[in-house]
């Protein structure tokens, strides 16, 4: 017999997630704008610049890989298991658009690959609209 989803559990790391995605979000937010700030020709970053950006987009990168294997993991309730599955492919996708924005900086070269950047923005923005409409559609219907 299949194990029943713990509600409890499955609230939790949804929370999480949620929690942890907001607080990488602001922390990565001024690297993120003084990236488009240099592509935009406002700022000249440095090699200590790129250094600083590096660990941190590889920190968030290494934060949104886990949140996605943890919500991959997680036994959802079954009356949100459709739900679920669109909210593990949206992160996914989500994570994917920062493994792309990370790639588009050549940390070496101290320069940035527009177009990929700018790609991955947008794959980034779009894949969290679909991560939140989701969110907040599984929470409406456990509530």
């Amino acid at each position: 017999m299949a194990k029943r989803a713990n509600l409890g559990i499955y609230m939790r790391t949804l929370s999480q997630v949620i929690d942890t995605t907001e607080q990488m979000g602001e922390r990565l937010n001024p690297y993120f704008e003084d990236v488009k700030a240099q592509i935009q020709g406002q700022k000249e970053l440095t090699a200590e610049d790129f250094a600083t950006i590096q660990k941190n987009f590889h920190d968030g990168v290494v934060l949104y890989e886990a949140n996605a294997k943890g919500l991959a993991e997680v036994q959802a309730p079954i009356q949100v298991i459709g739900m679920h599955k669109l909210l593990v492919a949206a992160y996914r996708d989500f994570y994917q658009g920062c493994v792309q924005m990370d790639a588009s900086l050549d940390y070496q070269a101290h320069s940035v690959d527009q177009a990929t950047f700018e790609a991955a923005e947008d794959q980034q923005t779009q894949a969290m609209d679909k991560v939140s409409s989701q969110v907040q559609r599984i929470l409406r219907k456990l509530m």
